[in-house]
């Protein structure tokens, strides 16, 4: 964002602690039914929204996140209140259509196009933390430079 000289942010929309479901505990690799962070944040670039994140945080693996008051900032937290560092992630890249509450949040016409990523991210070998952040399409240009050895 930055590159583009432009001005992120984000903000918490909502969070609160629900039990895992089966798709969850499967993606987290927990119990279903443990409980588990939801967080959802609008990211902004110039004060206009451009991408809607679903997070899901382990919280048997993130000791002391919930003490203190909830922030969009969670990858901090989670170094400074759980001492949990994030040193890996595994993501899947394609495209969604919005839907009815993705299209009202980012201001995007019905059937709008979005650039979904899946991310599991991890701390050692655990799932810390499973999200889908929903980009609109022309705030998230992707570049590759590949090359052939």
């Amino acid at each position: 964002m930055r590159l583009r000289h432009r001005t992120p942010s984000v903000r918490l929309i909502r969070h609160e602690v629900v039990k895992a479901t089966n798709l969850l505990a499967r993606e987290l690799r927990l119990e279903r039914g443990e409980e588990i962070l939801y967080l959802q944040r609008l990211h902004s670039a110039d004060s206009a929204p451009v991408a809607v994140e679903e997070m899901y945080v382990a919280l048997r693996r993130t000791p002391g996140l919930l003490e203190g008051p909830p922030s969009a900032r969670i990858e901090k937290h989670l170094d400074e209140r759980c001492g949990v560092s994030l040193n890996r992630s595994l993501e899947q890249i394609e495209a969604v259509t919005a839907t009815l509450m993705q299209e009202r949040m980012l201001n995007l016409s019905s059937g709008a196009a979005l650039l979904q990523i899946v991310r599991h991210q991890f701390s050692g070998e655990d799932v810390v933390v499973f999200s889908g952040t929903f980009y609109r399409p022309e705030a998230f240009p992707i570049r590759l430079d590949l090359r052939r050895q």
